[in-house]
């Protein structure tokens, strides 16, 4: 696991887990959080980075997901999350896409803070290795989008 994934998960409590269904969870972010070094200087905000990164690893760690790469779309950040506030991540699976696509809404204190989806799947270099892509155009494609790579 990346250094700040262990960072942030340290911050997070679950909630609830439904299995392959939904996964809720509470995050605080202390001011000694390391994400907020730097971003930015005498007002610290936590990065949006971090927001997706949390989401990404919780679903992983709560659904099995673990080894497949996390591709950020429809992203949405409505509301500065300063330290010290306490933020609820709830995540919920969009079956009738056909693919592993999680919504994700961000709340602080009842507000939606940040909006956006998630679709996990294997690495182009694995489903090279396996001979599993069927469009492998596509795949290469979306390698750029790739946000957060499992173990990066």
């Amino acid at each position: 696991m990346h250094p700040l994934e262990e960072a942030i998960a340290a911050c997070r409590e679950v909630l609830r887990v439904e299995p392959g269904v939904f996964v809720s969870a509470r995050f605080f972010f202390d001011s000694r959080f390391i994400g907020f070094s730097g971003h930015f200087p005498g007002y610290p905000l936590l990065p949006a980075f971090v927001q997706i990164a949390g989401a990404a690893r919780l679903i992983r760690d709560t659904m099995g997901l673990k080894g497949l790469d996390g591709i950020l779309e429809k992203a949405k950040f409505l509301m500065e999350i300063h330290p010290g506030k306490t933020i609820r991540m709830d995540c919920t699976r969009l079956p009738e896409t056909g693919e592993e696509r999680w919504k994700v809404e961000i709340r602080a204190q009842e507000a939606l803070a940040a909006a956006f989806q998630l679709i996990f799947q294997a690495s182009p270099e694995d489903l090279r290795k396996k001979g599993g892509a069927a469009n492998l155009e596509t795949t290469e494609s979306q390698d750029d989008q790739t946000l957060f790579p499992e173990g990066g």
